[in-house]
């Protein structure tokens, strides 16, 4: 899955970061990496864009596994339970 840094990201976007900072949380350059061990913060969330187009979770993991024997996709069910 291709990940990038936001390309333009929302002045109110930014505006939030900075009051979030003003207020204490450390701010970091991507919600990846040292924001996930630092045990909170604030950035900006990475885009999963390529050539233009935004790439679905969906699309780049489980669809091109969807002719496997032991892969069910469902729409409209109600999982309560998963079972590895």
């Amino acid at each position: 899955m291709h990940v990038q840094s936001a390309a333009d990201p929302h002045p109110f976007a930014i505006a939030v970061l900075e009051a979030a900072e003003s207020a204490g949380l450390q701010r970091f350059e991507n919600s990846g990496g040292r924001m996930m061990e630092a045990g909170g913060g604030c950035a900006i969330v990475d885009e999963t864009v390529r050539d233009g187009r935004r790439q679905s979770i969906f699309r780049s993991y489980a669809f091109p596994l969807m002719d496997q024997p032991n892969l069910t996709v469902l729409t409209g069910a109600l999982a309560t339970r998963i079972r590895f």
